[in-house]
């Protein structure tokens, strides 16, 4: 994780519009996958785009938050144990 960059565009741009960007590459996010779901041929460089850059807004708000990179990887983790304890009992 790149948290000095990050560090750096919040003192550039500031918090909020840093906030902002990121809600917005949320949208986006979530417009491609709808994308996806009405043409299942659709080419997925677009979606792998969407996906990178809502994973560089993750990034960013653990910097800008000054949030444990560690406890989310941790969060994270558990989230995913969870949901694979729901598929293996159905």
């Amino acid at each position: 994780m790149s948290t000095d960059l990050f560090i750096a565009a919040m003192d550039k741009w500031g918090y909020d519009l840093q906030m902002t960007v990121c809600m917005e590459e949320c949208a986006e996010l979530i417009q491609e996958i709808s994308k996806h779901l009405r043409d299942k041929y659709r080419d997925d460089d677009n979606l792998l785009s969407e996906l990178a850059d809502v994973s560089i807004c993750i990034d960013s708000i653990i910097s800008m938050k000054n949030l444990s990179s560690d406890d989310f990887k941790e969060i994270r983790r558990s989230k995913i144990e969870r949901l694979a304890h729901r598929v293996i009992e159905g």
